[in-house]
């Protein structure tokens, strides 16, 4: 992971000078790290390997990572927008969210206050907290720096029980207390008595305020535009996984002018079910690029590889399929790209999820006229249920307290979802599901090989789709209808007119039975059931091997096998510090 470190203080505090001394001075020595800026109330350290971009804001403050003016490329003259000097810290922090996006974390001094801006989609990790009148704000949790500027860290089990229950909470609040994670879209400012938060961005806002524009050419542009900015004078790899969201994003980058793209790469699995490689060759045609095919390694989960990325603020559940991160990392080293380019959020942003929720949301706007509308017909044959149990869920999931159930309760935790109450049922699916992608930009070894890139879930792309209605996002038929048509005329007729995509259950099927003793050794002899996190004799029977292999399930294991791991690797290092 692109990686930073800012230690921030008052001038007039006197910090123990043992404490930002000794910092100056294992940061120097410290391999990978190089110190970007040292001034006397402000130092930032970066990781030397794909820096991340620091500017000064001023009066007194800085932006880490990269910042883009909303009508395209770098942010340019952005220190001469008078909405980013001389106003006040939550002024600034609203300039950022409305003139700009990109994937950065502000932060501003004033007086005895330090103020904490992270983006509105969380590209960058934010993890703060104060000790010895140092603020700390950082991407991650090194021994050397816990240990020249103590937290008082323990596991928070009730956090790790939220993570379990559902994956978007992973996003949320850490599982660890004595350190903060700013939330996306909020401003956070800290002082010596405490700290208080300002929501300055949240999609339900969006939801609410942004007019939606139906022109499907607008969203090409907003992609486009996003696409150039990212990959801007950088060397990318370029995912090609043949499902339309990857096409989308590939055949935006082949347009792009003075793009470096190293490789375009498309992996495919053994088995027919799983060979996605027909679909990723018409998108390299119709793209004009060369595609390099390589086989998916052989899913592999053992301890070691596990540990290795556990040590993060946050499980590292894009790293458990270990020989598949290792060998992309390695790709990015041996072609020398610096960014890795994906479709990841695609599924959410353009809203995949065939739900009756669209047509209570068609309902919700339309009233009883709108029961005389196709939507509801057309609704019952995507989900393929029947038009009067198309009806019923509408009507349940649009009466009063009907977010209220203990299965939303447990999403509860992240703090998107706490004000969508009073939106449509639909779009309160789709905000939770957005929160879950957050993790895409989460620890692992190929976000340490190079700079990860989502461009679907980059803040224009998001804002545009959330600011349309399911009903939209779908014309009420299928999956990603809206998006189906925006990209149609450069996109493979069999890629943007395609139902479904390649199946790969019967792949890691196979291979988690082939790892049964070690998930049985490391989930049944683990911290959570241990803990009573975990139900021991439903494990049991989930690790069976023929329910591995025939029932399904895979995600919800492996998203406990993450967790597990997280919780074995900070309990050591917690031990270790006494």
């Amino acid at each position: 992971m692109t990686q930073y470190v800012a230690l921030s203080w008052a001038e007039d505090a006197s910090p123990p000078p043992q404490a930002i001394g000794w910092l100056r001075r294992t940061l120097a020595e410290e391999p990978g790290w190089r110190i970007v800026l040292d001034e006397p109330t402000l130092l930032v350290a970066v990781s030397a390997r794909h820096p991340l971009a620091v500017r000064h804001l001023k009066p007194s403050g800085v932006i880490i990572g990269d910042l883009f003016a909303r009508n395209g490329g770098d942010a340019g003259s952005w220190a001469e927008d008078a909405g980013l000097r001389g106003g006040g810290h939550d002024a600034v922090c609203r300039t950022l969210a409305d003139r700009y996006w990109g994937r950065y974390v502000a932060i501003q001094r004033g007086g005895p206050a330090t103020s904490i801006f992270r983006d509105p989609m969380g590209a960058l990790e934010c993890v703060t907290w104060r000790a010895s009148g140092v603020e700390v704000v950082a991407s991650t949790l090194p021994g050397w720096l816990t240990a020249g500027l103590p937290p008082r860290l323990a596991l928070n089990w009730s956090v790790v029980a939220s993570h379990l229950a559902h994956p978007t909470n992973v996003s949320g609040p850490l599982a660890l207390d004595g350190v903060h994670a700013v939330t996306p879209g909020v401003m956070r400012t800290s002082r010596e008595e405490g700290a208080a938060e300002v929501t300055v961005w949240s999609p339900a806002g969006i939801v609410r305020t942004r007019e939606p524009d139906l022109e499907p050419g607008r969203l090409v542009e907003v992609l486009d535009t996003c696409v150039r900015a990212l990959v801007r004078d950088r060397t990318v790899l370029a995912e090609v996984s043949g499902g339309l969201d990857s096409a989308i994003v590939a055949t935006a980058l082949a347009r792009a002018p003075d793009v470096r793209v190293a490789q375009w790469l498309n992996y495919h699995l053994g088995d027919a079910e799983g060979d996605e490689r027909p679909f990723a060759r018409a998108v390299a045609r119709r793209a004009g690029v060369t595609l390099t095919e390589a086989v998916k390694p052989g899913f592999a989960i053992d301890d070691r590889a596990l540990s290795e990325v556990a040590h993060g603020p946050r499980p590292a559940v894009w790293a458990t399929d270990g020989a598949y991160d290792r060998d992309v990392a390695r790709r990015c080293v041996d072609v020398g790209a610096e960014a890795l380019l994906t479709g990841k959020g695609g599924d959410t942003v353009f809203f995949q999820m065939a739900t009756a929720l669209v047509a209570a949301d068609h309902l919700r706007a339309r009233g009883v006229p709108g029961l005389f509308d196709p939507v509801i017909p057309d609704v019952a044959r995507w989900t393929r249920r029947s038009v009067w149990a198309v009806l019923r869920a509408s009507l349940l999931a649009s009466a009063p307290f009907a977010g209220a159930s203990r299965g939303t309760a447990a999403t509860a935790r992240h703090p998107w979802l706490r004000d969508i109450a009073d939106l449509p049922p639909g779009k309160r699916l789709h905000i939770r599901s957005l929160a879950s992608c957050l993790t895409f930009s989460g620890d692992c070894r190929r976000a340490q090989a190079a700079h990860l890139i989502h461009p679907i879930l980059a803040q224009p792309v998001v804002e545009h789709c959330l600011a349309l209605s399911t009903v939209v996002l779908t014309q009420g038929r299928r999956d990603r209808a809206f998006a189906r048509r925006a990209f149609a005329d450069r996109l493979p007729p069999e890629v943007s007119s395609r139902w479904g995509k390649g199946d790969a259950t019967a792949f890691f099927g196979r291979a988690l039975a082939e790892h049964r003793d070690f998930l049985r050794a490391h989930l049944l002899d683990g911290r959570l059931v241990a803990a009573g996190l975990l139900n021991r004799r439903r494990l049991e029977q989930a690790l069976q091997e023929d329910s591995l292999i025939w029932r399904g399930g895979f995600g919800s294991i492996i998203h406990a096998v993450a967790v597990e791991s997280w919780v074995r690797a900070w309990e050591r290092r917690l031990w270790r510090l006494g």
